[in-house]
């Protein structure tokens, strides 16, 4: 492996060989000349003779000055030249810097010090080397002979951290006071008679313990029978004043899940106070005390990073309720992908999971770590939604989604996306963060500000929320009632175009401000796998979820779409291009993660609500879904069933405009154009149409055209047998204003 890493390491950056290969080559060259250095050669010997320097006469002169005017102290070159050589052949920075000075500092008082005492290591030398001699004369004249040998001394001692790191100093020294400690609290020979009996009292202690044991030992499990809990709603375990312990059973939550407070009221005792419920409805959730050492884990991933060659310091630390941010200030040079390739090694350096790299940081030129904590916080619903940025939200369509890594709620203006997408592998969250939108909303706006329109072909999620005021129809389950639906979506939208143009505003919003008593409610189109449906009716549920991604924003139609299984069959890239706001839970792969954020990420998430948040700018926030638990969802829904409407003329107009779009369907698509154009020749006082004036007027070829004159006839507006001139047309204008 290592092998591997430095041929890579010499791949990416071939000058670093070339500075090895010239720094070893000096040591060597230096060295010889150093160890086969001879008075006889020039400058000092005669220059006719032979020369004895394996360097030659480059040898002779180098040599001859490098011990005239260091002595023995000239050694320390080629020993420099050799260190530098195996510092770029193997990327390391061994004695760089502080260590290096001090190394030749020590090594200078070591010379200095033989100088002073007339001892030479290298004997064909005749003299000591001006440096040595006038440094040695100079402290023996200023600080005496005794401070002379102190100061030398501490010189020298000086290299010991270039070579032993102080962490092995401190362990040493924590070794030696554990070794004193250990002598010291050596037990007396004679032992009183009450420590007699305390030695007795272990034992009995132990088989009391071993009886309690046996006494609490769990029930036994098939393998399977642990996982029988149902993830998707953390179904919590109530914290009462009960003095009844509850046994744990397969659906209950486990220590490290959520634990609700339990409910302030029971429903019977909460009183109606208007179509928006109370959150007494709801519950808190039990917070653990125990907070992060977020001081140890900085220290740690130091370290961790300095093992890789990386220096960087942590600057900054967000806590947030699952995973940690620490912010690094790395040096200046290191390459991001260096960083980013080291997440499974850090992983195993701190002990932790899945931990995700942010290099760099938007915005502030620095690398963020998010670190799992050690014990999770969940967020509950209730505490999310009794925010302010909550509460003091103009929308209608704001969601109280969860909490950020910042520790500050993320709150979602639905309205603003204006279409969401939500994706995650089963039991990551997803469901969750489907119901905490719901749940927002029902809580943030009435049913004449928002109504929805659920679609669950798997049966599961939503048929909890029938009979609710905000619904138009009840929780759609039928693939064709599905397609119907969109269909229906599609007339509204271009009915609601319509109307606000001939009002003369641009719209829903402006619309509404300018008519509170007329206000057009939000329509919320929630499909909860996605996937299923594309099975089963692709091409008109594809096609119809592109026109209404691509027009229906002004006009106040939103759509949330979720599936399990993001692949680019399922998101297509029409789909995603209409869909700029994306929610990722974790997924089962990096290439699920590019497909429905952009980037790598949702694989590393941790599960249980932890989510990616990609904004319509391109800021990616990542936090703990909000909490929402059955018995929540149940007690809202029958509140809000409760509540006494009078006649609902939007559900009204719902029913009978779906029952227009069923008969339109089988029908052509130029079907309601031909009827606009009756509807036109009839405000003219034309009253007959024939299959060559259809042709005409849409470009179309004389079979089509003669299909729709049939349809026409099939549906009673025109004559079914026709004359000259064409067709009598036998509704009037009263009829048609439907198709307007």
């Amino acid at each position: 492996m290592v092998s591997k890493k430095r041929s890579k390491k010499r791949e990416e950056n071939p000058q670093s060989d070339i500075k090895g290969v010239i720094f070893v080559g000096l040591a060597v060259l230096v060295f010889l000349a150093l160890v086969t250095y001879s008075p006889l050669d020039p400058p000092q010997g005669a220059t006719g003779e032979k020369i004895h320097n394996f360097i030659g006469l480059m040898g002779a002169y180098a040599s001859h000055f490098f011990l005239l005017f260091l002595g023995d102290l000239a050694f320390i070159i080629p020993i420099l030249f050799f260190i530098g050589g195996i510092n770029a052949f193997m990327d390391q920075k061994i004695l760089a810097g502080r260590k290096g000075v001090l190394f030749v500092l020590a090594a200078a008082a070591f010379i200095i010090l033989l100088q002073i005492n007339n001892v030479q290591l290298f004997t064909p030398l005749e003299w000591g080397g001006m440096f040595p001699e006038a440094a040695g004369a100079f402290m023996l004249r200023f600080a005496g002979k005794v401070g002379t040998y102190i100061i030398l001394a501490v010189l020298m001692f000086l290299i010991l951290p270039a070579f032993i790191p102080l962490l092995i100093l401190k362990k040493g020294w924590d070794l030696a006071a554990g070794l004193f400690s250990f002598a010291r609290k050596v037990p007396r020979k004679k032992t009183p008679k009450r420590d007699l009996h305390q030695k007795r009292l272990p034992k009995r202690e132990k088989t009391e313990k071993k009886e309690r044991i046996k006494k609490e030992k769990p029930p036994q499990r098939t393998p399977g029978e642990e996982f029988v809990y149902h993830v998707r709603y953390f179904k919590a375990v109530m914290d009462k004043t009960d003095t009844k312990e509850k046994d744990i059973v397969p659906g209950h939550a486990k220590a490290d899940e959520p634990q609700l407070l339990g409910f302030e009221q029971s429903l019977s005792e909460i009183p109606d106070s208007g179509p928006i419920p109370p959150t007494e409805l709801l519950s808190y959730l039990v917070q653990k005390q125990e907070e992060e050492d977020t001081v140890k884990v900085a220290m740690l991933l130091e370290d961790a990073l300095a093992e890789y060659s990386i220096q960087g310091r942590v600057v900054n630390v967000e806590k947030g309720p699952m995973v940690s941010l620490y912010e690094v200030d790395v040096e200046k040079g290191i390459k991001l992908n260096k960083i980013v390739s080291l997440d499974r090694e850090l992983s195993l350096f701190l002990s932790k999971t899945n931990i995700r790299i942010i290099a760099p940081l938007p915005g502030r030129g620095t690398v963020g770590f998010e670190i799992p904590n050690k014990n999770r916080n969940f967020i509950s619903l209730r505490e999310n939604i009794e925010r302010n940025e909550f509460k003091n939200s103009p929308s209608p369509l704001t969601v109280g989604f969860g909490k950020g890594t910042n520790g500050e709620p993320v709150i979602i203006r639905i309205d603003e996306l204006p279409h969401l997408l939500i994706a995650g592998a089963t039991m990551s969250g997803k469901s969750i963060g489907i119901h905490t939108i719901i749940m927002s909303i029902l809580y943030k706006a009435t049913y004449e500000d928002v109504r929805m329109l659920l679609i669950d072909p798997k049966r599961l999620e939503f048929p909890y929320y029938n009979g609710i005021p905000h619904l138009l129809s009840d929780v759609i389950v039928e693939t064709h009632e599905a397609v119907n639906v969109l269909k229906w979506a599609l007339y509204e939208m271009e009915r609601r175009y319509k109307f606000l143009a001939h009002h003369g505003y641009r719209d829903i919003q402006s619309f509404n401000e300018a008519n509170p008593n007329e206000k057009l409610p939000f329509i919320l189109i929630v499909i909860d796998e996605l996937a299923d449906l594309l099975v089963t009716a692709g091409q008109d549920v594809e096609q119809s979820i592109i026109r209404l991604g691509q027009k229906a924003r002004a006009i106040g139609i939103n759509l949330i779409l979720a599936t399990q299984r993001p692949s680019v069959d399922v998101i297509t890239g029409t789909i995603k291009a209409n869909f700029p706001a994306t929610i990722a839970f974790k997924t089962s792969s990096s290439s699920n993660s590019r497909i429905i954020l952009g980037t790598n990420g949702a694989e590393t998430l941790l599960g249980k609500g932890d989510f990616l948040y990609h904004k319509m700018s391109g800021e990616i926030v990542r936090g703990q879904a909000s909490l929402v638990t059955v018995e929540e969802i149940s007690r809202t829904v029958q509140y809000l069933r409760r509540i006494k409407r009078g006649e609902d003329e939007y559900k009204e107009m719902f029913e009978k405009d779906k029952e227009i779009t069923l008969e339109m369907d089988d029908k052509d698509e130029l079907f309601p154009e031909v009827i606009r154009l009756i509807y036109n020749n009839l405000m003219d006082d034309q009253n007959t149409i024939s299959t060559s004036y259809i042709q005409r007027k849409f470009s179309i070829g004389y079979n089509r055209a003669a299909r729709i004159i049939d349809s026409l006839a099939e549906a009673g507006i025109i004559d079914e047998e026709g004359g000259s001139k064409g067709r009598l047309i036998l509704v009037d204008v009263e009829a048609l204003k439907d198709f307007q």
